[in-house]
């Protein structure tokens, strides 16, 4: 997967060819510090999403979902929004009715306030988050990086009942705990193969803000389906059946299998493996 400023600058400057009305129309904030933003890549490929990235505050409005993205500097990124008027903006989207989803540093930046007392990130040592989740984050040393398996927890919206697993990984550093209404969303329950029983993740009751430490959630086709599911419910339009939707698994396949073919016409790979066992 593609990860870089000038593959992230190709990503925005392309052309949105899903104009359907019933697309779902997902916002990725365009952050400063922006990282593993190939999170959105499943939906980039998804026939039924039109994704657009987004820089002015004023295009908010035209979404029905907006996901704030990982980031390498959080408290810099967030400072940046509050500056450039992203923070008030996804405020009001979210106040209008809109859901606001945060990954990793995006989930950080949605609660009440961010600390980093060791100058980890930044030397603001305190900044206040967006306030869509009721949520506390302090930077530690500590960074976190695992494959995990985990499954939807939550016995409230946006999610209810459902016990649908997924895989992904973890890279960050900082912890988050609730400190009101946000519940847990996932439950971690393999870490780097080994069993655990591990909380994750946060949505508050009316399920339209949530966030998660947990990268490559949207690959999990079931999961995207139970998101878009949810998004479409809230803004009116009908999402395709699981049984007709797009399989980002198998697309990546399908990738996979033309990078072999490439790789079979044009590299000589019996005369590099004799060069190799030499």
């Amino acid at each position: 997967p593609e990860e870089d400023s000038v593959a992230l600058g190709r990503r925005m400057d392309k052309a949105h060819s899903k104009t359907a009305p019933c697309a779902i129309r997902i916002g990725i904030v365009r952050l400063p510090f922006i990282s593993n933003y190939t999170d959105a890549d499943p939906f980039e490929n998804d026939p039924r999403i039109d994704l657009v990235y987004f820089d002015r505050p004023a295009e908010i409005f035209g979404f029905d979902a907006v996901i704030i993205p990982g980031s390498k500097n959080t408290i810099e990124d967030l400072a940046a929004m509050r500056k450039n008027g992203m923070a008030d903006a996804l405020c009001a989207f979210h106040k209008s009715g809109g859901t606001v989803v945060g990954l990793c540093g995006g989930y950080q930046m949605m609660g009440s306030i961010v600390r980093d007392p060791l100058g980890i990130e930044s030397s603001i040592d305190t900044i206040p988050g967006l306030g869509l989740l009721d949520m506390e984050t302090e930077m530690y040393p500590e960074k976190i990086t695992s494959q995990v398996e985990a499954s939807v927890i939550s016995e409230s919206l946006p999610f209810p009942g459902r016990r649908e697993m997924l895989s992904g990984y973890e890279i960050h550093m900082g912890r988050s705990i609730s400190r009101g209404e946000a519940k847990a969303l996932f439950r971690i329950v393999r870490r780097e193969g080994k069993a655990v029983d591990m909380e994750d993740g946060l949505a508050q009751p009316d399920g339209r803000a949530w966030g998660t430490y947990i990268h490559g959630i949207f690959d999990n086709d079931g999961f995207r389906n139970m998101f878009l599911e949810d998004v479409g419910r809230r803004s009116g339009k009908i999402v395709a059946p699981v049984s007709g939707s797009f399989s980002f698994r198998l697309w990546k396949e399908e990738q996979y299998d033309k990078l072999a073919e490439l790789v079979r016409k044009h590299v000589d790979v019996a005369r590099i493996l004799d060069i190799l066992l030499r």
